[in-house]
């Protein structure tokens, strides 16, 4: 699953400084970006995720492979019936439309926020209510890092400027 990596950087901001279970490196990511405002926190982030750049880059390679496929999550959370059906349809699973659409509906990003606050007790769920886009976190000095760090990633992965 492709996502466009400029939202990638946004949403791991979010993750790595308010909700993400406090295991492996998310402490020290965490305890950094407390220490940063938002505009350097953005920039930091850009900086971290350069091997998942990388991989991401790699994967555009394997588009043609008969054996992979290859979704964006942007499709995945517009049209999740459709292109879930897809998917499954590509690992030659039959499941009724209805069964999907159940499925699909108990999986939503709503009832999975309000099960994880469950579970946390009332501490901030990893799933944050709203979203951010990158249009609206990247600076202009944002945007030249980016660019300077993945090269023409955007464009591999089939993202507009």
């Amino acid at each position: 699953v492709l996502r466009d990596p400029r939202n990638v950087v946004v949403s791991w901001y979010y993750s790595m400084l308010e909700t993400h279970t406090l295991m492996g490196k998310v402490p020290k990511h965490r305890e950094a970006l407390k220490q940063l405002s938002f505009e350097e926190g953005i920039s930091y982030c850009i900086k971290e995720l350069n091997l998942k750049f990388q991989f991401m880059r790699s994967w555009a390679y394997h588009s043609s492979d008969p054996n992979v496929l290859i979704m964006r999550f942007e499709d995945l959370t517009s049209e999740p019936v459709e292109q879930f059906g897809k998917i499954f349809d590509f690992c030659e699973i039959d499941i009724p439309d209805k069964i999907l659409k159940e499925v699909l509906d108990d999986y939503s990003k709503e009832k999975m926020r309000d099960r994880d606050l469950q579970r946390r007790q009332g501490d901030k769920s990893h799933y944050r209510r709203g979203r951010t886009d990158w249009r609206k976190a990247f600076t202009e000095e944002h945007k030249h890092l980016f660019y300077s760090i993945t090269g023409d990633l955007v464009d591999v992965l089939g993202y507009q400027r």
